[in-house]
């Protein structure tokens, strides 16, 4: 029963920072939202530099939006990996223990 409380609060765990990854992604996307629009109102230069200047800036974001969405990608296969391993240790060990069991009863 403590173990199933351990790996509950640990999901609970990845729950939070998967939250947390997802208000990050999504408060970047309303900064650069943002930003482009008060940047094109306010901006002083001529109107093709200035969307050249705002697609550059907007091509900078989607790179680093897509390397830590990656690196999120990354994080999380690499826990699901080490759960399905896990899952795997305890269904091994739980048929160890039931053929234990059997050989008990039918000695």
């Amino acid at each position: 029963m403590n173990y199933y409380k351990q790996k509950q609060g640990k999901n609970l765990s990845l729950n939070r920072k998967a939250m947390k990854t997802g208000q990050f992604l999504l408060g970047a996307l309303v900064g650069l939202t943002a930003g482009a629009i008060v940047g094109v109102l306010f901006a002083p230069k001529k109107g093709a530099v200035t969307r050249r200047f705002i697609a550059q800036k907007g091509g900078d974001y989607v790179d680093e939006m897509k390397e830590r969405f990656n690196e999120s990608l990354i994080t999380v296969n690499h826990k699901i990996d080490t759960l399905k391993d896990e899952v795997i240790g305890m269904v091994k060990k739980g048929l160890l223990k039931a053929e234990e069991e059997l050989k008990k009863t039918a000695v």
